[in-house]
């Protein structure tokens, strides 16, 4: 799948890396793993693309949680949200 989305070969038009997203050592971890058949080395290289994915993403990764809620009691200060904003300084631990 990462190689799919993100890998320089598979630029738009004719691929699915639309946003033509382009890192050398990610380039390089799919290359290794593609090379060998020892499974150990495949994780390893996998991993490090992942890592790649993470530490220099090609957009921006944004989680959307349209109720957060905090259901303990040692929670303290949450105030449910009546619009997108959630405002969570008022939040503490006791």
């Amino acid at each position: 799948m990462m190689a799919r989305y993100f890998a320089a070969a598979n630029f738009s038009p004719t691929g699915s890396n639309i946003e033509q997203w382009k890192d050398d050592k990610f380039e390089a971890a799919l290359q290794q793993a593609a090379e060998t058949t020892d499974q150990a080395t495949i994780r390893a290289a996998y991993r490090a693309a992942h890592e790649r994915l993470v530490d220099d993403p090609p957009w921006l990764y944004i989680v959307h949680d349209l109720n957060p809620r905090a259901m303990n009691k040692n929670v303290h200060g949450f105030i449910a949200a009546q619009s997108w904003f959630t405002d969570l300084t008022l939040v503490s631990l006791h």
